[in-house]
């Protein structure tokens, strides 16, 4: 029987008396590897947890070997985005436009290989087929939420739009509805939105804010209108003024007797939205009817939005303060608002008149007429005294 030579397979001393010991073994691939590891118990439970690693058909590795993962496509992160939209956005519906128009730009490409002047090529784009500042931002927004959500995913390493600048954006455009125009489109619209523009001229409340409200938000006894969720986030209450509160009792009495006369006996059903279609429905294809009205009404460049402008520009003509027309209209600031002061040139005239009211302003002398010295505080006080 040959006698055992004490050594263990697989470890070994290095230098020799050290106490320093190694392991050999060979990974899946036939690869020789050493590792040190350090007192010789340790060593020979390593090396037993390697072998056995080996062994392991669903373990197959190798140190030496680095994981090469494939790139991420741009059309990955695009699809992320949009679930990641439709599950937490409010305005979600408005994304996949605009990640379609993303697609038709950078689909199929590496998100690695995207940089910051493709963005300034897709910008330039944008703007010389006539897009506005404001809708280009908005595709530059989206792109860079859909960078950041990749690099937190681990897809992508860096943001290309971080470095890209945003177009100036003019958002002083105010267009108002005049009242031979307010007449020729209230003839031109359906019926069932007559009543949708006289409300929306009268309390300036936004597109989804009306076509969400539900009979139960319409408070008659109070006099307001209860909008749940603003643009903001936050709900408010929006008061009805006579017009209003006319419009909706007839509006109401003409949906019940509708309701009625369609029942013949049975349960009557009255849709719960205020402003809805002629089948009571949401008013999904408002557009539809809203476009014709205005070329069959001849108002050019006017938007749904700008009767809340004419309904703004309307109370600051009527001498109502900029702070209540805010809080009437839901502004976050009052810098909002401020864009229609303008139209109310009452408080800047009274500012000026105090000038008049006998207030002496000290200044330097000049030469009057005649050769007399006369302060200018002298002449505001003598004119205000005429």
């Amino acid at each position: 029987m040959p006698k055992h030579s004490g050594k263990t397979r697989g470890i070994f001393e290095r230098p020799k008396g050290s106490g320093m010991w190694w392991v050999r073994w060979a990974c899946a691939y036939g690869h020789i590897h050493r590792e040190k590891i350090g007192p010789k118990g340790l060593a020979r439970a390593e090396y037993e947890k390697r072998k056995v690693r080996v062994r392991a058909e669903k373990e197959q590795f190798c140190p030496t070997l680095k994981t090469v993962r494939r790139p991420a496509l741009f059309d990955e992160i695009a699809q992320d985005y949009l679930a990641y939209s439709r599950a937490n956005k409010r305005s979600a519906d408005d994304d996949p436009p605009r990640v379609g128009r993303l697609l038709k730009a950078f689909g199929g490409r590496a998100v690695s290989d995207i940089q910051a002047g493709d963005v300034e090529r897709l910008k330039q784009e944008l703007s010389e087929a006539g897009s506005a500042p404001a809708t280009v931002n908005h595709y530059l927004k989206c792109l860079k939420a859909m960078f950041y959500r990749a690099i937190r995913a681990g897809k992508a390493e860096h943001n290309p739009v971080r470095g890209v600048k945003l177009l100036k954006e003019n958002n002083a455009r105010v267009r108002c509805l005049s009242e031979a125009e307010e007449a020729r489109l209230y003839d031109a619209l359906p019926d069932y939105l007559k009543p949708f523009l006289t409300v929306a001229l009268h309390t300036g409340m936004r597109w989804g804010e009306l076509a969400h409200l539900t009979w139960d938000d319409v408070d008659f006894y109070t006099g307001t209108l209860h909008v749940r969720e603003s643009k903001s986030g936050e709900g408010r209450r929006v008061p009805m003024n006579s017009t209003v509160r006319d419009t909706l009792h007839a509006l109401r009495r003409e949906r019940v007797q509708a309701a009625r006369s369609q029942a013949e006996g049975e349960r009557e059903i009255l849709s719960p939205l205020v402003f809805c279609s002629p089948r009571g429905h949401f008013l999904s294809n408002f557009k539809r009817d809203w476009y014709p009205a205005l070329r069959k009404a001849k108002v050019p460049d006017f938007r749904w939005h700008d009767t809340r402008h004419t309904a703004a520009s309307r109370l600051v003509m009527a001498g109502v303060e900029l702070y209540t027309v805010k809080e009437i209209l839901g502004h976050k600031t009052l810098q909002m608002t401020a864009r229609y002061s303008h139209l109310s040139p009452g408080h800047q005239r009274e500012a000026l008149e105090r000038l008049t009211a006998g207030q002496r302003v000290p200044t330097s002398p000049i030469q009057g007429p005649t050769g007399t010295t006369t302060s200018t505080g002298e002449m505001v006080s003598g004119a205000g005294s005429r």
